[in-house]
């Protein structure tokens, strides 16, 4: 893509160096002469019609500012786009300027075409994974839907943390509740209540 040494240095020693840095699609000086009626000439030189003008490239999306021949101004409107003209035209008639926007060009195509690939390479893999998310809620609706709203719905909702410290809290609970009926002392009078009314009991049954 890049021009060859032979091909930068003939493009050095050509007296209009300022057509590679454009787009002037093989427009150079030209030398000739005024020729008047009394025939004594005199030396003097054609420029090309060149002219600033703004482009924008599609595939980079981005905009240049280049120095463009008339004739390549109608090239590329022939073609239809920058990139259209950068792509198929011969080197010889881009100059360097031409040249270093094709390389930009296809870098950004092969970029491009590698993201295309990885995403061929990922779209199996990603619907395979979907499906897998789909199946899973399918299940874990059916499910909960056979339990009902019940606490145990309520309960699976929980993160588990959260189930984890209130049955840790329940256990620690329950194990303080046993202490304490274990250390609780009777209270005073009951112990002589309840044998006077077991008494009072068996009298009853004997006199009956």
């Amino acid at each position: 893509m890049l021009p060859t040494v032979p091909r930068l240095a003939q493009a050095a020693s050509v007296p209009f160096k300022r057509s590679q840095n454009g787009l002037f699609h093989g427009k150079l000086i030209q030398f000739g002469n005024n020729v008047p009626f009394s025939k004594h000439k005199t030396r003097r030189t054609w420029l090309p019609n060149i002219q600033n003008k703004g482009l924008k490239s599609d595939i980079l999306d981005r905009g240049f500012r280049l120095k463009v021949s008339t004739k390549a101004l109608k090239t590329i409107k022939k073609l239809g786009g920058l990139d259209q003209y950068i792509l198929n035209t011969r080197h010889e008639l881009l100059g360097q300027e031409g040249m270093r926007i094709r390389i930009m060009l296809r870098d950004k195509q092969d970029a491009q075409a590698n993201q295309a690939a990885l995403d061929a390479e990922r779209a199996p893999l990603e619907r395979a994974a979907r499906e897998g998310v789909k199946a899973e809620q399918s299940s874990g609706s059916n499910i909960r839907h056979q339990l009902g709203a019940g606490p145990m719905v309520k309960a699976a909702r929980r993160g588990p943390a959260v189930r984890m410290l209130k049955l840790e809290r329940k256990e620690a609970g329950q194990e303080a509740g046993e202490v304490r009926t274990r250390t609780r002392a009777p209270a005073k009078g009951k112990e002589s209540v309840l044998p006077q009314k077991a008494n009072a009991k068996a009298g009853a049954m004997k006199s009956s």
